[in-house]
């Protein structure tokens, strides 16, 4: 149903369950065959789906002084698990990325860590998020701090966006951040981000409210955030590859644009040692899970029998989703992939 409607999944690859998840202070305790297990599990089973656009290894893991000595070492370990396991074992090549906490303390030096290079690509995030809240009610893009964002990000080379946004502090919430995400100012740096969130919680984070009985009502939050959108005027790629330029980014792909990893990082330890035979035997033989696959839709499964209302509670125009998108569609690497997987028993 997401993907005939061009909506693509992040996924998180943890989960609060016991054994799904690092323990961000005592993560030698967690970083086991079981937990690594759970983790390539999840990737066998997203990873035939074309709309699974990332995984994360982790999100917000490092976020005070104590994770920061302990944590580290284990991400990094974790995403080049993660990898060499989608080289191995998975039809599609999905990137691997790290959702973070926009502390100042390690903005930079986590970011930095997590994209350099022991001498494997399989070392560096693909993609990198940041969860940022700092633009509340009515700020620019200076008065917000965003320019520091940008300045900080500006030699990334690995595609950064925002994994979390949106300040509850003003509410209803406007998301004027929006235009400046995808304005010259940003887009060059960063690629676009995810609003935080769908549904409505305690938090009072939400876009729509869902009653008891599954009926939805969208909130002027969600106005707001569509208004936004819909005022955006998106760059074409060329555009896009002329900012990076611009920005002193520039196009850099290619093991010889990841930068090699320095012997310290500030405000994080490193030095750690990490267990590598924890994914050894994994990494060779694969796991015992079914990988996920479409099914085929009918034409009842395109209406909702729930009732949906707008801000100002009038019904919702339509109870019908049109289809926009092909799904189960396989390139000829796809299917090459397939049958070297095939070949080998996997």
């Amino acid at each position: 149903m997401l993907a005939s409607a061009g909506i693509y999944l992040v996924l998180d690859v943890n989960s609060p369950l016991e054994g799904q998840h690092l323990n961000r202070y005592e993560p030698w305790l967690t970083y086991n065959e079981d937990y690594v297990e759970h983790v390539f599990k999840v990737i066998e089973q997203f990873s035939g789906y074309n709309n699974t656009l990332g995984f994360f290894a982790g999100n917000e893991i490092v976020n005070d002084k104590k994770s920061a000595r302990n944590s580290p070492v284990y991400v990094k370990a974790l995403i080049s698990d993660m990898k060499s396991y989608i080289s191995k074992h998975s039809p599609r090549f999905i990137p691997v990325g790290y959702s973070a906490a926009d502390d100042l303390n390690y903005r930079v030096s986590l970011s930095k860590y997590l994209e350099c290079t022991t001498g494997s690509l399989y070392d560096s995030v693909d993609f990198y998020g940041v969860n940022t809240y700092q633009w509340c009610g009515e700020q620019t893009f200076y008065t917000s701090g965003y320019d520091i964002l940008v300045n900080d990000y500006e030699d990334y080379v690995r595609p950064v966006f925002f994994s979390e946004f949106g300040c509850n502090k003003v509410t209803p919430r406007l998301f004027e951040e929006v235009g400046s995400m995808f304005s010259n100012d940003m887009i060059g740096v960063f690629s676009g981000g995810l609003v935080y969130e769908y549904s409505q919680e305690p938090n009072n984070y939400g876009l729509v409210e869902i009653d008891a009985n599954g009926n939805l009502k969208l909130l002027k939050d969600y106005d707001h955030l569509k208004l936004q959108f819909n005022s955006v005027d998106l760059p074409t790629g060329r555009e896009i590859a002329d900012l990076y330029t611009s920005h002193g980014k520039g196009l850099k792909l290619g093991a010889q644009a990841i930068p090699e990893c320095y012997d310290e990082y500030d405000n994080l330890d490193i030095n750690k040692d990490v267990d590598s035979a924890v994914s050894l035997l994994l990494l060779r033989n694969g796991v015992d899970a079914r990988r996920g696959k479409f099914v085929k839709l009918l034409e009842e499964d395109f209406f909702t029998t729930f009732n949906i209302t707008t801000s100002s509670g009038a019904p919702f125009p339509t109870n019908y989703m049109k289809a926009t998108h092909l799904v189960n569609q396989v390139t000829p690497f796809e299917l090459m992939r397939l049958q070297q997987l095939a070949n080998s028993g996997k």
